[in-house]
């Protein structure tokens, strides 16, 4: 090969790894994802305000600069653009007004806030949230909810999120 005499195999094969290596880097995108499956947890309301989903979550997969802590995601790593979605099943009582979304840093993100109407059966009521926001370093997403009508408890079912580098 021409490669051989111009510069030695060790050298190029160096050269080859390094570039595959980064590009490998490039292609690769942080994701986290998280879920509770079993808790059961009560969110206790006492005003019409948005309020910490309460949740005993499990981090199933991450890479990349994302930290789980319950129902938190931190961004570790430099600024970029993740996706989020999630689906959080709920009971209570019925009719009432259940508003969910994600907060970044303790702030609504206005795109992901969804709203249902429980039905009161025993059989839980699913919502689906999603949006795309830019996290920089140290700040963080978590799933929030309110109770539009007043006080009312709700009780988790289910929680499943997924934040992925776009």
């Amino acid at each position: 090969m021409i490669l051989n005499s111009i510069i030695p195999q060790d050298t190029w094969l160096a050269i080859k790894n390094y570039v595959t290596n980064a590009v490998n880097a490039v292609a690769k995108k942080a994701y986290l994802n998280y879920y509770d499956f079993s808790s059961n947890s009560q969110t206790t309301f006492t005003n019409n305000d948005f309020k910490k989903l309460v949740t005993d979550t499990t981090e199933g997969f991450s890479y990349d600069g994302l930290v789980h802590t319950n129902n938190r995601i931190t961004n570790t790593g430099s600024t970029k653009i993740f996706g989020l979605i999630g689906v959080v099943s709920v009971s209570g009582s019925n009719n009432d007004s259940i508003h969910m979304a994600f907060f970044k840093s303790g702030v609504l993100i206005d795109s992901s806030e969804q709203e249902f109407t429980l039905d009161g059966s025993p059989r839980p009521n699913s919502i689906p949230i999603q949006c795309v926001t830019q996290l920089q370093s140290g700040e963080y997403v978590e799933v929030w909810v309110k109770n539009a009508n007043g006080t009312n408890t709700i009780t988790l079912q289910n929680i499943n999120v997924i934040c992925t580098q776009m």
